[in-house]
């Protein structure tokens, strides 16, 4: 039930669910915000620079009804009906289509801000976000297990700082959710619910191996995403980096491909080939264990997820590429060149090294042996797949 209460001129926008905003003439939760492209010259160097040059404050407020709250200033008007849910609230904005409006909501102090289709952790300050080309998806997630997204086919932008984060758009967008949870798997299954049907961007390959693609995704409530790289294998082999195509291949090994992509280069080199054919052979043998994981994702529960998913704090995460694949493998690709050792941070938890069976207790570090073929994967102690990771081996053979 919306509770609206008014604290030394600051409404509190409280709900049953646990979430809340706020609101006041100084930090309004809707403003109509415009902005325009100047050319800027500085240190003898000219580019474009977005400004802000008009802001109206949406100040005024007034309940009409026992769920919907009008916000409005200077002529303007913004009717926000408000419908909460298992984990939190939506939001369905009625206001004038063709004005940008900006939306506040408060920050919690030291949170980690992830999703929008980035890769990494957004840091404080300005930054353009999505386009309407482009597709990327309005939806953030943090480590405190709150989920924000907005609905929108038009451009934005966001301002992540430590009281509040802005979230802009070119046009009044559809509705918003904002939910909190106690798990990242309970708000993206719970997310599945709500769009079962929606389409993501697809992930980049920009960025080393596509992982930090997937975590983005996996944190946007996307419950799939393939590594795979073709367009990169051919540079590689042209340049001779087999250490890096065989890495890139165990990641794509320990995934949710359908298959391992294998450029027709590889047939003209004999020790890579026989590389590309074990790891293949090892993804066969998942299959069983990768459809398990299919069918979860059916369930919007992503299966390529960060090495602090089940902690949910980002201040656990020791390693930008460890990540779970499913529910008890726990894979950290050793992208190191010329390393055979890795430096692994295992999550709490009995943990069994796939290639020798034997076992680690986490959280804690432990360095293991990575050789080119064989990075560090580690199964669940206690999986119901248990009899399917035993026995793996894939050999070592150097380059």
């Amino acid at each position: 039930m919306l509770k609206l209460q008014l604290n030394s001129g600051r409404w509190d926008i409280s709900f049953g669910s646990g979430i809340s905003l706020s609101h006041s003439k100084e930090k309004p939760f809707a403003s109509i915000v415009y902005r325009e492209t100047v050319s800027v010259t500085e240190r003898k160097r000219t580019f474009n620079k977005i400004i802000e040059s008009k802001r109206i404050p949406l100040s005024d407020i007034k309940t009409a009804g026992l769920d919907t709250l009008i916000f409005s200033g200077d002529g303007h008007k913004l009717t926000i009906r408000f419908r909460e849910n298992q984990y939190g609230v939506e939001l369905a904005f009625s206001g004038e289509e063709s004005l940008p409006y900006e939306f506040s909501i408060p920050a919690f102090e030291g949170e980690a801000v992830f999703g929008g289709g980035l890769h990494e952790r957004l840091k404080l300050g300005s930054c353009e976000l999505y386009d309407a080309e482009n597709k990327i998806i309005p939806i953030f997630t943090t480590d405190r297990c709150r989920l924000i997204m907005f609905g929108t086919a038009g451009e934005s932008y966001a301002s992540f700082g430590p009281d509040a984060y802005l979230f802009g758009f070119d046009s009044c967008p559809r509705g918003a959710v904002i939910l909190k949870g106690d798990s990242y798997a309970g708000l993206c299954g719970f997310m599945n619910t709500l769009m079962p049907y929606r389409e993501f961007a697809a992930a980049r390959s920009s960025d080393a191996y596509s992982l930090k693609d997937c975590f983005s995704l996996a944190f946007s409530g996307v419950s799939t995403a393939e590594i795979k790289e073709p367009e990169l294998y051919s540079s590689i082999l042209k340049s001779r980096k087999r250490s890096e195509l065989i890495h890139r291949v165990e990641i794509s090994c320990f995934s949710l491909n359908n298959d391992i992509y294998i450029p027709s280069a590889a047939a003209e080199d004999k020790k890579l080939k026989e590389y590309i054919s074990k790891l293949s052979d090892i993804h066969c043998r998942l299959l069983p264990y990768l459809q398990h994981c299919r069918e979860k994702a059916a369930a919007g529960i992503p299966q390529i997820r960060p090495d602090f998913w089940e902690s949910t704090a980002y201040t656990s995460s020791h390693d930008a590429y460890s990540y779970f694949l499913g529910d008890d493998l726990f894979v950290s690709p050793d992208v190191e060149k010329g390393s055979r050792k890795k430096l692994v941070y295992l999550p709490a938890g009995t943990w069994v090294l796939l290639w020798t069976g034997e076992e680690y207790e986490g959280p804690a570090p432990y360095t293991i042996e990575a050789p080119l073929g064989s990075c560090p994967v580690f199964y669940r102690k206690g999986s119901e797949y248990e009899e399917l990771f035993k026995g793996f081996s894939i050999g070592s053979a150097q380059t």
